[in-house]
């Protein structure tokens, strides 16, 4: 995040001014922005332009995610057909699990429902294998991005798979829909 101070002392000018109506607003606004910095400094116009962008940005970022997290979570409450509850202590939402099944969303509950067995990795590969570990945490799992991937870790830390041979992290989409060829790999 930008402090308005930071923003206000940037320095440097541009080629062109905009259009006097809107060098006056921007003015008004930077230098109320603006009595925190320098003394007796008036920002330039490239300062001012600066406050106004990342200003701008800041509030175009925040009203589309917003917005787009009210799109896709219309069926983050519900769970698909078939999809059921882990039973092994190894996965989110099953057993013992510090996320609970409830706030994994749609997604979130489709893919560690889906795990594979102890018995597929067996056949997989031919030889014994461990139970899967597969952590998953949903938007509503915790309040901010910051908790959320704390959760994780500590879900992670858990389950064990800190001490597996391979760790693998998989993104998901805007949706929390995670790309089964990538969870496989």
């Amino acid at each position: 995040m930008y402090s308005m101070r930071g923003v206000c002392q940037v320095s440097g000018e541009t080629p062109r001014s905009p259009p006097l109506s809107t060098n006056r607003t921007l003015r008004s606004w930077s230098t109320i922005g603006c009595q925190a910095g320098v003394p007796g400094r008036r920002p330039s116009m490239s300062e001012r332009q600066i406050l106004v962008a990342a200003l701008l940005h800041g509030l175009v970022s925040i009203v589309l995610i917003d917005a787009a997290n009210r799109i896709f979570s219309l069926d983050n409450g519900r769970t698909e057909v078939g999809v059921t509850q882990p039973q092994s202590s190894a996965v989110s939402g099953g057993p013992g699990s510090l996320v609970a099944w409830g706030s994994l969303g749609l997604e979130g509950r489709s893919f560690t429902a889906t795990a594979p067995s102890i018995a597929d990795l067996s056949a997989f590969s031919g030889q014994p294998a461990l139970s899967p570990v597969r952590v998953y945490v949903g938007l509503d799992s915790a309040d901010s991005p910051q908790a959320r991937a704390e959760l994780a870790v500590r879900e992670l830390d858990r389950t064990g798979a800190f001490s597996r041979k391979v760790l693998a992290v998989v993104a998901t989409t805007g949706t929390g829909w995670v790309a089964p060829e990538s969870a496989r790999r």
